[in-house]
């Protein structure tokens, strides 16, 4: 997949520092410009000027994860039906869980 890119950061989430990967992918155009339209539209309604920088940054995906780059790449880190179904099938198990416990 072209125009992936991962790093490591240091990220500090309640003083508690961590490393994840920020990983990134190039939007298609027509995902881009509908975001690029949300962001002028919201600009507009607020009466702020854009900053060019934002409507560059909305061609782009960025997800941020703590997967180590040895259990997962960025294509499969990107692949975003398998993140929807697997995010799915973990809360359906917590919710079914919850709803046990206090069911």
């Amino acid at each position: 997949m072209s125009g992936t890119l991962g790093s490591l950061y240091r990220l500090f989430l309640s003083n508690i520092a961590t490393r994840g990967r920020l990983i990134g992918i190039r939007k298609s155009e027509p995902a881009a410009e509908r975001t690029r339209s949300k962001i002028l539209a919201e600009g507009r309604k607020k009466h702020r000027i854009t900053d060019p920088r934002t409507l560059e940054s909305a061609g782009f995906m960025a997800v941020l994860t703590n997967l180590p780059a040895d259990q997962a790449t960025p294509e499969q880190i990107l692949d975003r039906q398998k993140l929807e179904a697997t995010a799915c099938e973990c809360y359906q198990v917590v919710k079914d869980e919850f709803d046990r416990l206090l069911g």
